[in-house]
């Protein structure tokens, strides 16, 4: 179990990603004026989903498969920053 200065490590890294996404997010939606505004809120459960997405594959000792999680990321990345759905590309 993690002690008190692990979970504080870990959730100042969510902030950080937090932090990115929100930037990124801000950025883009000059270009994007119709993707909606979404609460710090939002920027915090995407790094919580993206980071345990990734653990889970590193838990199983299954490294190689983190790239595989490409077109889930960018779906629910999508989903929530642009209000829109992700057709991936064709296999």
């Amino acid at each position: 179990m993690a002690g008190p200065k692990a979970v504080r490590q870990i959730e100042a890294a969510l902030h950080a990603f937090a932090g990115l996404n929100r930037a990124w997010h801000e950025r883009a939606r000059a270009a994007h004026p119709a993707w909606p505004v979404v609460p710090y809120h939002a920027y915090y459960a995407l790094a919580g989903a993206t980071t345990e997405l990734v653990r889970a594959e590193v838990r199983r000792g299954r490294t190689d498969a983190v790239t595989g999680l490409e077109d889930t990321l960018v779906a629910l990345h999508l989903a929530v920053l642009a209000g829109q759905r992700w057709v991936p590309p064709p296999a």
